[in-house]
């Protein structure tokens, strides 16, 4: 799936110091992943770099295991495009990426990735890039990510660094605030910008930045 070993690398430190947003770093414990698939379904903000094919990105930027890519992530679309081949598009600043399982049914026969039916997309099918950027230059994409791809993919991405709305970062710790077993269980260490913050603090805080935030998970099992 992740390379769980892998750890956060010293060019993925740098990309979050390059975001140009504040840094909210969290120590959480389990099943905190779950609260924030639902902003994964509507796409985050992730640094990586660009120029490099969507399988490079996904295998080498966000560190996700060849194997797990050609098994089990069986829908990939680029700015709501369905791909079959992943080696040859190149990422460019702002786009989109969305992965997830094999869809069901029509829809599903139609649009998962090797379809044998993908002659019936028409033309939402994937038109070949739109514009060149150099590779090895940095800049930022909307991931999305959803099914049972979510379930493993949002903690290895929260612990690589993910641009979220500081307002709907705020709104999802408000709600895990009230629901059992509350924040204060779940989120153990939180700091923006390295300044120390009380968790049950964050909701607050967070609702009085403007703009986004970059949000770092640490998990302790």
């Amino acid at each position: 799936m992740v390379n769980q070993k892998r750890g956060i690398t010293q060019k993925e430190r740098e990309l979050m110091r390059d975001s140009n947003f504040p840094l909210l770093t969290l120590r959480a414990g389990q099943n905190f992943d779950r609260p924030w698939r639902a902003l994964f379904r509507r796409g985050v903000g992730i640094r990586l770099t660009l120029g490099c094919s969507v399988r490079q990105s996904i295998c080498t930027d966000l560190g996700v295991d060849p194997e797990y890519v050609d098994q089990r992530i069986r829908s990939v679309f680029l700015d709501n495009s369905p791909l079959d081949d992943i080696d040859t598009p190149k990422l460019s600043e702002g786009q989109t990426l969305s992965l997830g399982g094999g869809m069901p049914g029509l829809v599903g026969i139609t649009l998962n990735r090797a379809s044998p039916f993908c002659h019936f997309r028409g033309e939402i099918g994937w038109k070949g890039d739109k514009g060149c950027t150099a590779e090895g230059s940095e800049g930022e994409i909307t991931l999305k990510l959803f099914n049972f791809v979510a379930e493993d993919l949002v903690e290895p991405m929260l612990a690589r660094g993910a641009i979220m709305q500081a307002v709907d970062v705020a709104a999802l710790l408000h709600e895990c605030a009230l629901e059992k077993p509350g924040l204060v269980h779940l989120v153990h260490h939180a700091e923006l910008d390295g300044r120390e913050i009380a968790p049950a603090d964050l909701p607050s805080v967070l609702e009085s930045l403007p703009g986004r935030v970059m949000v770092q998970v640490a998990w302790q099992k």
